[in-house]
């Protein structure tokens, strides 16, 4: 488990001078709050292939103290349904699995943790009739991208324990990867990064383009 500071400014939008609270219940992975900033992080984490409880992966400890991370946009909901929140002097803190996150910012350093990786999409020619629905999707590859981020690998998978330690994949590495797995890191409205990236783990990855390298 880590302890993280939250708010609830991702339920909020501000137009004009108006600010506006969103209704999270639609689309809640678009509007969710996503983003904490890290008091407290657990000082290792137990992998087991045979025994429960057990973290998902075989993988370090890469969070630090003072970083803000980005999560699974169900990690707050059901830490305040587990009843694993409180609040001090005005300020909400909540205790939130080490497996839901997915990285870690630090000051300008992006670091994934959890053997996460993440892709920013090629951009893609779309047909005159395409109905384009946000910016930062905005003609981007479902199927191609390349590697701008990456942590540790994964040296085991509980899941999956047939599979070993995860395959070479670099930042940097041009990769194809299944539809399936273009899923983005956090959608527009709070996008904390600026750009479009996709989330996901090494043994994902359906291929490495040579000669493709962004």
């Amino acid at each position: 488990w880590i302890c993280v500071q939250s708010d609830d400014s991702n339920e909020y939008v501000t137009i004009g001078k108006e600010k506006i609270k969103l209704d999270i219940s639609f689309a809640p992975e678009q509007h969710s709050q996503t983003v904490g900033k890290v008091v407290k992080v657990c000082d290792n984490i137990h992998f087991s292939k045979k025994f429960h409880p057990s973290h998902p992966w075989d993988v370090p400890v890469e969070i630090q103290e003072g970083d803000t991370v980005i999560f699974h946009f169900l990690a707050l909901k059901n830490a305040k349904g587990e009843g694993k929140t409180f609040t001090e002097n005005g300020v909400r803190y909540s205790f939130i699995p080490y497996s839901e996150v997915f990285c870690a910012l630090r000051g300008d350093e992006v670091h994934p943790v959890n053997g996460w990786i993440l892709v920013e999409p090629f951009e893609k020619e779309l047909p005159k009739t395409s109905i384009i629905l946000t910016e930062l999707s905005k003609g981007k590859s479902e199927e191609r991208g390349i590697v701008r981020y990456a942590g540790a690998k994964v040296k085991g998978y509980k899941d999956h324990p047939q599979l070993g330690e995860d395959p070479e994949v670099n930042i940097g590495d041009s990769v194809v990867f299944s539809k399936l797995d273009s899923i983005p890191l956090q959608y527009e409205l709070h996008n904390k990064l600026g750009k479009l990236l996709y989330r996901m783990q090494r043994k994902d990855v359906l291929a490495i383009l040579e000669g493709a390298n962004g």
